[in-house]
């Protein structure tokens, strides 16, 4: 329980930041190849460069990196040292920081082809708020984004505290609503409703959770509306089976590889709410194998699949982005008479 203090501790500081500063600045990402089938002649079968750089993250914790600790690093409560964002990074290519332009000028992204990201752990404090500034963000990317990996980001519109079964599919439709107005060619990744249960009394109270009953329901509306064929440009990941063996240290498949027992279990933080890096690798491997199967990454696209050389990087990363900050921090003190 030291941890649930802790992190209610962090909720309430966070609570005073205003969210609707989040994200204020016209996003154009540098120019790249297409993510998408590349031109090749007929028989050139060489590997072609992957590159997330005109791509965006939106979400709640599990695509902030929420828990994700890194080895070397003291163990992260909430603020992660990796996210979603950071790992499609790393399996695009080594550790060359780039500036972020949106929404802070002071977050860098791993590399040149890692995707923007606005994924916030503290979704679940204003989903409204956050839902709205999330796709105003994505709006603003000029061109407009290739890819939106969205992995969580109907979670907090099912659950949360305070809501009535009713007020849960009204505030789902409303987040299929939002889905729905993002531009046709852009490709949307979405993942079904997980079924969190067991994480109540570590992270979640219970009046935060949908019954499974209405989760069940809430899935079936979502895969209906994905199969819509104005929806052909959304790809489903499937979350809900891979928590619920995970936690039950039963077999998950993620990117063709399998996960048993305690790695399996190794997939979840301790608190079962949210993703290890192990968790995000393997989620990163399984979309991007559902990405090439739709033909939205090319047959002679590769990544980055040794999960050493991913974890290496990621390290690299965060060492160099705590060496960045500190010397920030430095100058800045220099600086006062």
């Amino acid at each position: 329980m030291k941890h649930h203090h802790k992190f209610v501790v962090l909720i309430a500081a966070a609570a005073l930041s205003p969210v609707g500063l989040l994200f204020s600045r016209t996003v154009q990402p540098p120019t790249e190849s297409p993510v998408g089938k590349s031109d090749v002649v007929a028989g050139d079968v060489r590997p072609q460069p992957l590159s997330f750089a005109s791509c965006i993250v939106i979400g709640a914790s599990v695509s902030a990196g929420a828990e994700v600790s890194l080895p070397g690093f003291p163990p992260a409560i909430v603020d992660g040292h990796a996210n979603f964002a950071d790992v499609l990074g790393a399996m695009t290519g080594a550790v060359e920081p780039v500036l972020n332009l949106d929404p802070s000028p002071t977050v860098v992204r791993l590399n040149s082809g890692s995707p923007m990201n606005v994924a916030s752990w503290q979704f679940f404090m204003q989903p409204e708020q956050m839902s709205e500034a999330q796709l105003a963000a994505c709006a603003r990317m000029n061109p407009p984004p290739r890819i939106i990996f969205a992995i969580d980001y109907l979670f907090w519109h099912a659950y949360g505290a305070g809501k009535s079964d009713d007020q849960r599919r009204s505030m789902f439709d409303e987040g299929l609503r939002r889905l729905g107005t993002l531009p046709a060619n852009t490709t949307v990744v979405l993942a079904d409703l997980p079924d969190m249960t067991h994480a109540v009394g570590l992270m979640l109270s219970k009046d935060m959770v949908p019954s499974p009953v209405l989760q069940a329901e809430l899935n079936t509306k979502l895969a209906a509306w994905a199969a819509k064929k104005e929806h052909t440009n959304v790809v489903m990941v499937p979350l809900r089976e891979v928590v619920t063996n995970a936690w039950a240290r039963q077999p998950v498949t993620l990117g063709g590889k399998v996960y048993d027992g305690d790695a399996a279990r190794g997939l979840l933080t301790n608190s079962g709410l949210h993703a290890t890096v192990e968790g995000l690798m393997g989620l990163a491997a399984e979309t991007l194998d559902r990405l090439k199967q739709r033909g939205v990454i090319g047959e002679t696209q590769t990544w980055e699949s040794d999960a050493a050389i991913i974890t290496r990087r990621l390290v690299e990363a965060k060492t160099t982005r705590e060496a960045t900050k500190k010397a920030a921090i430095e100058r800045k003190s220099a600086a006062k008479p």
